[in-house]
């Protein structure tokens, strides 16, 4: 069997992922759309040969309704510069974009589909015109729902909807599709027009039976399609695919190079070091192995009067710390690495991993944690709560900073000052956190009761302890964990 080929509707992904965290990070859509791309992808299985999809500038759509998506609220400049951010980055990784003027990403999908016809197609989209496009004749045609992730064919539409994939498109254009102000036929809802094309086939055969007085119409229907006619056909328009998009079907064939996020200098010259060791060694210098390394001596008659050095040693270093930068420019070096690993999506540059890095340092964590536990929200670094906790907890004179009571609505953090006759609590509410706006207070989120714990040793940790706490402030404090 041919490979499976993938196509995903990028907005679909980026949009949500936008809107959930809006007030949030700009960093957060950017790594969870990609993540969502990388889930696709895995879902698509080994070998599927993968096209993006993006809306072009301008849409044929609203030039033949220009109320179309009008109901939306502009987007702000930076959801733009994140949203190509985004779309680079999935070039650098070496994937196949498509992104036409005139042209949605729902058109640039159907035309691929019918284009890959002789593959077993896989469409990754939440837009319900899509199921149109599912088919269950080999090779299958099937949709890849970005919500839960499951692979959906025609005998999932059929009892979702109650009708073929085929006759999706009369269906929007009875219902109407709010998300994209496109009005249907008034009064006519999803039943109602899953009952009527499962009557009458498709949408010629309801307007037959609309001026049909013999059919068993209701008034109201009846009058809701008789009088609304121009308006049905329109949404009829709108909700159409297109299928002569001018995308080059033949590139996703197309082997695609991943580029270095960042360009790397080599931190030394192997050949130089190499030199150094074989120099050792026809000195004499004693054979060394595991991490040790030699220390560079200099001829004797270049040494100092008051230096005579008798032997030579070798300095075992601590495996621990080999692989931590030691300099600024070891940093950046490490920085860039990690950048082009692909592993530490949510900074967006070498610079920004290399300022985290010694964000750590300062507080005594190696690289790797300090890039697990910091996040940057609006330009600045803020750790998990726990880090805030254990810094606090080293003060000398914490004896112990704990939580002593807590549910989904408070939770109350003790302290003792070793210099402080009594000890000190600190209570935080689920209210305070609403006044705060906090994302994790709002009704149905989950684990208010640990946020609320971790919430209040960090603020309690900061007030008692400042000058370990050094102005750090947490994730759970911010809302954003």
């Amino acid at each position: 069997m041919k490979p499976r080929v993938l196509l995903i509707d990028l907005s679909a992904l980026f949009h949500p992922a936008w809107r959930s965290n809006e007030n949030g990070p700009v960093s957060v859509a950017f790594e969870a759309t990609l993540g969502g791309v990388r889930r696709c992808i895995a879902n698509a299985g080994e070998g599927a040969l993968v096209a993006v999809c993006c809306d072009g500038k301008g849409n044929w759509r609203k030039d033949i309704d220009p109320t179309y998506k009008a109901q939306r609220d502009p987007l702000p400049p930076v959801f733009y510069a994140e949203f190509d951010r985004v779309k680079q980055r999935l070039r650098d990784d070496g994937l196949l974009l498509w992104e036409i003027p005139g042209f949605e990403a729902d058109d640039l999908i159907a035309t691929a589909a019918f284009a890959g016809k002789e593959h077993p197609v896989l469409i990754a989209t939440h837009d319900k015109d899509m199921y149109v496009l599912a088919d269950s004749d080999p090779p299958p045609s099937e949709i890849l729902s970005l919500s839960t992730f499951e692979v959906r064919g025609t005998a999932a539409v059929e009892a979702k909807f109650g009708i073929k994939p085929a006759q999706m498109g009369d269906w929007l254009s009875l219902v109407g599709d709010a998300s994209d102000n496109v009005k249907g036929a008034p009064g006519i809802g999803p039943k109602t027009a899953t009952k009527l094309l499962q009557s009458y086939a498709n949408l010629a055969g309801v307007f037959k039976a609309a001026y049909d007085l013999k059919s068993d119409l209701t008034p109201a229907t009846r009058k809701s399609l008789t009088e609304n006619g121009e308006q049905i056909e329109l949404a009829r328009k709108l909700v159409t695919l297109r299928t002569d998009a001018p995308i080059r079907f033949e590139e996703i064939y197309e082997t695609r190079e991943v580029k270095p996020l960042a360009e790397v200098e080599m931190p030394h010259d192997m050949s130089e070091i190499e030199a150094e060791l074989e120099e050792a060694a026809e000195r004499g210098l004693p054979e060394l192995g595991g991490n040790a390394l030699p220390i560079q001596l200099r001829p004797e008659e270049e040494q100092p009067k008051d230096l005579q050095v008798t032997s030579i040693a070798a300095v075992a270093l601590d495996f621990n710390k080999a692989l931590e930068p030691r300099s600024f420019r070891d940093t950046m070096i490490v920085a860039k690495y990690l950048f082009n690993s692909r592993l530490y999506q949510k900074f967006s540059s070498p610079e920004a991993i290399a300022a985290i890095i010694m964000r750590g340092r300062e507080l005594g964590y190696g690289a790797g944690t300090a890039l697990e536990v910091f996040h940057v929200i609006e330009g600045r670094p803020y750790p998990f709560a726990y880090l805030v906790v254990a810094e606090c907890q080293k003060d000398p004179d914490c004896e112990y900073l704990l939580p002593v009571e807590f549910d989904a609505m408070h939770a109350v953090a003790e302290t003792k000052h070793r210099k402080m006759a009594e000890p000190i609590r600190l209570t935080y509410t689920i209210e305070q956190a609403a006044v705060a706006h906090l994302k994790w207070s709002q009704p149905g989120a989950k684990n208010q009761e640990d946020m609320l714990v971790k919430t209040a040793l960090s603020k309690l940790g900061r007030r008692v302890y400042p000058g370990r706490a050094l102005g750090l402030v947490s994730l759970e404090e911010m809302g954003e964990a």
